[in-house]
C-alpha cells in the first residue's frame, strides 16, 4: 500500500517538474512577430468554412436545450 502511494507521489512530482520546465522554456514571440489578431469576420469565415464544426456546435446547442427543457420536476 505504501509502495503504491510512494510510486504515485514520485510520478506526480516528476510529471509536475517536467511540465513546469517545458512551460518555462516557452517564450512568447516578440510583439511584431505574433499571429494576427482574429477579427469577428475572420472567425465567422473560419466557422462557416467548416461544416463539421457547425454540426458539432448545433448538436451541443440542441443537447443543452434538451437538458434544460427536460429538467422539469415531476408532479408525483
Amino acid at each position: 500500500m505504501i509502495h503504491r502511494t510512494l510510486a504515485a507521489l514520485s510520478g506526480l512530482t516528476a510529471g509536475l517538474a517536467g511540465l513546469a520546465q517545458s512551460a518555462l522554456a516557452q517564450r512568447p514571440p516578440p510583439g511584431n512577430q505574433g499571429p494576427p489578431q482574429m477579427s469577428l469576420e475572420a472567425a465567422w469565415a473560419w466557422f462557416t468554412a467548416r461544416p463539421g464544426v457547425m454540426i458539432a456546435v448545433g448538436i451541443c446547442v440542441i443537447a443543452i436545450a434538451y437538458m434544460v427543457i427536460t429538467k422539469r420536476k415531476s408532479s408525483t
